[in-house]
């Protein structure tokens, strides 16, 4: 099986997109790692800074497509 990937049209880590069955097995996991990234975000102490939150205006040029 091959994931799709998002790549970001201005440099960004790319995203993959999981299929649901994987996504909801990998959710608490998921939850508990962006919990902790934001948490370090907020303290000013995240050393890797590789969380950025997903907003599709960034990449969607066409506001009618949302």
């Amino acid at each position: 099986m091959t994931l799709p990937i998002i790549k970001s049209p201005d440099g960004r880590e790319p995203y993959v997109r999981l299929p649901v069955p994987i996504y909801e097995v990998l959710k608490d996991q998921i939850d508990e790692l962006l919990e902790r990234k934001q948490e370090k975000a907020e303290v000013g102490t995240e050393a890797d800074g590789d969380y950025i939150p997903f907003d599709p205006a960034n990449y969607v040029q066409n506001p009618v497509a949302f």
